[in-house]
């Protein structure tokens, strides 16, 4: 018998809105199995390691005039730089007509700060120079470590002292006044117009720039390839017993600070063995701040075994809510790291145990170590560790 008009279509209706529960259960079921709240977020991509070009106008178009006054015996270029923090120059490259040769031509340079009148300031660096990097760029080495401030003016300055009057040299390459300025480092700029054929090297509008560009290294500091390294040793043998301290340190690239008030950094990495199921373990930062080294510490606990030696994974190091700065700057360290080789690696075996009397790193005041008492030859000893 058919069913009724009104009847079929509540029927219909209850069917749908039932399809459209069901999906959004799934939905949402989805929801909490793909991204549970708290979940932690991704770690954000690390600054790419360096040298690199920061600016550059070797690629413009070169002047019609190119040759330099044959009186002139230097020339400078004032290039800005942008708002990163933590650039070191490296070098800096200049373009000639062909590659100038060394045995023909004496030339110096130096890297001096801008005055506010825009004059040459203090002298910061000097340069190596003769390296050929092709037939007609030479590049020119900064002796000492620079780093350059944030949207600052430097003064790169060439002098000739003898051969001056060499074609090579005079033909040294120029752009026009509107060249596009190219290089990895936002907001760089070679100043248009601030070639300084002058006494006193102060800036004169409208005259060309010096075709050039400027490599630098980033300030923030990164683990150096292959810094990791396994400092402490057993108390007895080569393997490490129950409540012994493991200690690893890791070096830097320069001296780094940790805050660790809101949390302290840790170091990964997997023990066991076949018969022990590998788990993740982590050391925590114990010292080093302050310095290009930093020592993380474990304790091994009663079910600790690892036969093969522990292993510390590519990018096993986590700020676990501290920081890893450079010293004396807010400079970010970088962490990322390939898998080290050659640390090493810490066997362990918990089944050992060792006399209290040779763990003199022991701190039997410490909170976390429990339940001390007296064996019958009365010396103290420790039956129970809960690591934290």
């Amino acid at each position: 018998m058919p069913l009724p008009a009104d009847l079929d279509r509540l029927l219909h209706l209850r069917a749908a809105a039932t399809g459209l529960l069901v999906v959004a259960l799934i939905s949402a079921i989805a929801i909490l199995f793909v991204a549970p709240p708290g979940a932690a977020a991704q770690e954000p991509e690390q600054v790419t390691d360096d040298p690199r070009t920061l600016v550059s106008n070797e690629d413009a178009r070169d002047v019609d005039d190119d040759t330099i006054n044959v009186n002139l015996n230097g020339t400078a270029q004032v290039f800005r730089t942008g708002p990163q923090l933590g650039i070191r120059l490296d070098s800096i490259d200049v373009k000639f007509g062909t590659s100038v040769d060394k045995k023909y031509i004496v030339l110096n340079a130096g890297l001096h700060a801008v005055n506010d009148d825009g004059s040459r300031g203090a002298r910061l660096t000097g340069f190596s120079y003769g390296d050929k990097k092709n037939n007609q760029m030479n590049r020119f080495w900064a002796r000492d470590q620079v780093e350059l401030e944030p949207s600052t003016a430097y003064m790169f300055l060439i002098t000739c002292t003898a051969g001056c009057a060499n074609n090579n040299y005079l033909n040294i390459r120029r752009v026009s006044d509107n060249a596009e300025d190219e290089g990895s480092a936002e907001g760089w700029s070679i100043d248009d117009g601030r070639i300084l054929p002058s006494d006193n090297w102060t800036p004169k509008p409208r005259t060309h720039s010096l075709k050039m560009s400027v490599q630098g290294t980033s300030g923030h500091p990164r683990v150096v390839e292959d810094g990791f390294e396994i400092i402490s040793s057993p108390v007895i043998g080569d393997v490490y017993g129950n409540r012994e301290l493991i200690q690893a340190a890791v070096t830097f690239t320069d001296s780094v600070a940790v805050n660790d008030d809101a949390g302290t950094p840790t170091l990964k990495f997997s023990l066991g063995d076949p018969d022990n199921p590998a788990r993740t373990e982590r050391m925590r930062y114990a010292s080093g701040s302050g310095t290009d080294t930093l020592v993380f510490e474990y304790r091994v606990l009663p079910e600790d075994q690892d036969s093969n030696g522990i292993y510390i994974h590519a990018n096993s190091l986590q700020l676990n809510g501290g920081t890893i700065n450079r010293a004396g700057y807010d400079l970010a360290a970088l962490l990322r790291h390939s898998i080290p080789t050659g640390y090493g690696r810490a066997r362990i075996d918990s089944s050992i145990e060792r006399p209290l009397a040779l763990l003199t790193d022991l701190n039997l005041t410490d909170p976390d170590i429990t339940d001390i008492v007296l064996r019958p030859d009365f010396s103290p000893d420790l039956i129970n560790y809960a690591a934290t």
